[in-house]
């Protein structure tokens, strides 16, 4: 009897367990899919022009696409001849994120910087902040070293790419001398005319009338003629046409996501156009208070060369800029990076047929026990 009542628990339990696994495994196959590496991280501003003791911020900006950061792990490089980084803060995007790790070397211009967080968090924003002064004139890159992470739900890496920043310091003081614009030339101004003394011509015969020869008048020269040209003024480019940018992906760069990120820099607020050929895929989307925008495409974009266009628009005088990148997708080439990835597929027939197998072994066993 105690025989009969095991055997029921076993295949009670068994019955339970089948569609309990079933599901938890789903779950966690789920979880791996949208976790699949679409977070970049790019330095904000993307290009800085600073001055020989100024002091200024930099920040690292993440944006995770279908990915839900936890935390990451930051190696950040820079020119320690020109910078000195005087400290770096969790950039307010992680909700009360733990500061793992924090290291700044200004010998040898190397930062490591790790956060965490219990809070996942999707969009747009500032992982960190970091302050630097400029120490002597150069130009240094801000870039991001191997090792650099995101941890995301269901996986601990999804990092896709990351777009380095640009650094230029200048003497201290050092201006532009502006060039003089010319002088007009004067006006010549036409002098009195003396009055001649008549001079009597011809005989002096008592009673003659003096005749007076006529005196030629000068003509004054109109102003200007003969002078320099006036110098045609060089047009300045507007602050949209400046500050518009494509950042991801450059021009010219392979591509191995079918749903890559698009990403750039325009003034704050504006309107950005977006174009994909091909095929045609087209958004709007707007720039944020720092002028950052982004769109992660909703089609997945075949193999080969594609072009992307953006037409950014100033809200304020309507003016527009276009600026345009061609780049190639490649998905067939892309090689797990990590185990996970490997196991990210669809496991459900192994799984079945590993329950269906444990089933029949137990039933196997009944026989026997009885």
């Amino acid at each position: 009897m105690n025989k009969k009542i095991t055997i029921v628990i076993v295949l009670v339990l068994i019955f339970v367990l089948i569609p309990l696994t079933v599901y938890l495994v789903k779950k966690r196959q789920e979880l791996r899919s949208r976790a699949a590496p679409a977070t970049v991280l790019s330095v904000s501003p993307a290009v800085v022009t600073k001055k020989v003791g100024d002091t200024f911020q930099i920040n690292v900006q993440v944006t995770t696409g279908d990915n839900q950061v936890v935390g990451t792990d930051l190696y950040l490089s820079f020119n320690s001849l020109v910078l000195e980084a005087l400290t770096i803060v969790p950039g307010g995007f992680l909700d009360n994120p733990q500061e793992l790790k924090k290291t700044i070397n200004n010998q040898t211009g190397k930062i490591i910087y790790s956060l965490a967080s219990f809070t996942a968090k999707q969009g747009t924003g500032n992982l960190a902040s970091i302050n630097f002064t400029a120490k002597d004139k150069g130009t240094s890159s801000f870039a991001f070293d191997s090792g650099t992470s995101i941890a995301g739900i269901g996986e601990t890496e999804a990092l896709q790419n990351t777009l380095p920043g640009s650094i230029t310091i200048t003497a201290s003081g050092a201006s532009p001398t502006p060039n003089p614009a010319p002088s007009p030339s004067p006006t010549p101004t036409p002098g009195a005319t003396a009055t001649p003394t008549p001079t009597p011509t011809g005989s002096a015969r008592p009673g003659a009338t003096p005749t007076i020869p006529p005196t030629a008048t000068s003509s004054p020269t109109p102003g200007g003629q003969g002078g320099p040209a006036n110098p045609t003024p060089t047009p300045t480019p507007s602050l949209l046409q400046i500050s518009t940018t494509i950042n991801y992906p450059t021009a010219g760069l392979t591509v191995t996501a079918a749903k890559p990120t698009f990403s750039g820099k325009t003034i704050p607020r504006a309107v950005v156009k977006i174009t994909i050929n091909s095929p045609l895929l087209t958004a709007t989307v707007t720039a944020d208070a720092a002028g950052n925008w982004s769109y992660t495409a909703t089609a997945s974009l075949p193999n080969g060369s594609h072009t992307v266009t953006i037409e950014a628009k100033d809200p304020t005088t309507s003016q527009t800029v276009t600026k345009s990148n061609s780049f190639t997708i490649s998905t067939g080439q892309k090689a797990a990076t990590s185990a996970s990835e490997v196991v990210a597929g669809n496991s459900m027939p192994t799984i079945f047929l590993l329950v269906a197998g444990l089933f029949l072994f137990v039933l196997s066993l009944v026989p026997k026990i009885l």
